[in-house]
């Protein structure tokens, strides 16, 4: 939907824009050396484990298609919302739309949502409505 759209605005843009990139010789000072220690986590607290092979990053997430049981394109992932608990819990989809014009933005709760990635590594988002349910959810007003 929305991703072909930007893709093609994107494509054209880097296209027609090409800028050559100006050097200043002799303005750019040497690196410093610098006695601070790499960043750690405080003293009594864990640092955040590292990424395992089966999380899914919201950046591939926002933009992925969103299908029906029956292999309809019913939307759009187009934001994230993270709960009090510090987690994802809601994602906003674009539904109901043709290329961005007459859509609307609904709340589905993460766990109403399949995610699992493809052998390309693209995701597959899937989701146990219909179009017209989905289309008669309450509209999301995003702040």
């Amino acid at each position: 939907m929305n991703k072909t759209l930007t893709a093609v605005a994107l494509t054209a843009i880097l296209a027609g824009a090409t800028v050559p990139a100006l050097a200043q010789e002799g303005t750019m000072s040497p690196p410093r050396a610098t006695s601070e220690a790499p960043l750690a986590a405080p003293a009594g607290e864990t640092a955040a484990p590292a990424a395992s092979a089966t999380d899914i990053r919201a950046g591939a997430l926002i933009g992925a298609d969103v299908t029906n049981a029956a292999g309809e394109d019913v939307g759009e992932v187009t934001d994230l919302v993270i709960g009090s608990d510090n987690k994802v819990s809601t994602a906003i989809v674009s539904v109901g739309g043709f290329l961005g014009v007459g859509d609307k933005l609904v709340a589905i709760a993460l766990a109403d949502l399949t995610v699992t990635p493809d052998e390309d590594g693209a995701l597959t988002v899937k989701v146990a409505a219909s179009k017209d349910q989905l289309k008669a959810m309450p509209e999301v007003v995003l702040n």
